[in-house]
């Protein structure tokens, strides 16, 4: 819900401008759950787990990101810090055409959602870093600070990381639309000390 909020995607023009006081969640009745996410399908057929309560998938999602993405209390990160391109059904067929492996996830709206971690392990950025400034080895998607790292080499990083592809924009990748989308700027990242924990709010 946070992730797609009018304050905080730019496609509704209130980045930046808008805070979120108050919500209200309508959720049905019949539980529906997601499993179309590729991890959670492979921890199903690992564990043999056909009809998943919400605490099995609970249980998942939290094994899933625990070994995914770093402990906060050990080393400085920014979380998701990319935002995964959307491209139109036929963009992405021409893209598996090209790039077969290429992991992808309808959206509602007809758009098709292209792993972002996906394209910039592809590209070989996994595990790299600018000066004390990295992408995580174990997940693409997510920058990390090494110690010590200053604002000018998360945004370094975080440049050279999309452009080292060089069909970037042939997967929908603009500067706008995915940059610093973890809703921290490149100084707060540098100036927390390790461990810890980025602030979950944008920096205006």
């Amino acid at each position: 819900m946070f992730k797609h909020s009018p304050a905080r995607d730019s496609d509704f023009g209130l980045a930046g401008r808008a805070l979120i006081l108050r919500v209200r969640l309508r959720l049905p009745k019949p539980r529906k759950p997601v499993l179309g996410y590729l991890d959670l399908q492979r921890k199903m057929a690992e564990t043999g787990v056909r009809n998943p309560t919400a605490r099995d998938i609970y249980d998942m999602v939290v094994a899933i990101r625990s070994a995914k993405l770093p402990d906060p209390r050990v080393i400085g990160n920014a979380g998701s810090f990319f935002k995964n391109p959307t491209v139109t059904p036929e963009q992405c067929q021409d893209i598996i055409a090209r790039e077969p492996g290429i992991v992808h996830y309808p959206m509602p709206d007809g758009t098709m959602k292209l792993a972002a971690g996906w394209l910039i392990d592809a590209c070989g950025w996994k595990g790299k870093s600018v000066g004390q400034a990295g992408v995580y080895e174990k997940q693409a998607l997510v920058l990390v600070n090494r110690g010590g790292a200053t604002g000018g080499e998360v945004v370094t990083l975080a440049g050279r990381s999309r452009p080292a592809c060089t069909n970037a924009s042939a997967f929908g990748w603009s500067r706008n639309r995915w940059w610093f989308d973890s809703g921290a700027c490149a100084g707060c990242i540098a100036a927390l000390p390790l461990p810890a924990v980025l602030p979950g709010v944008r920096c205006l």
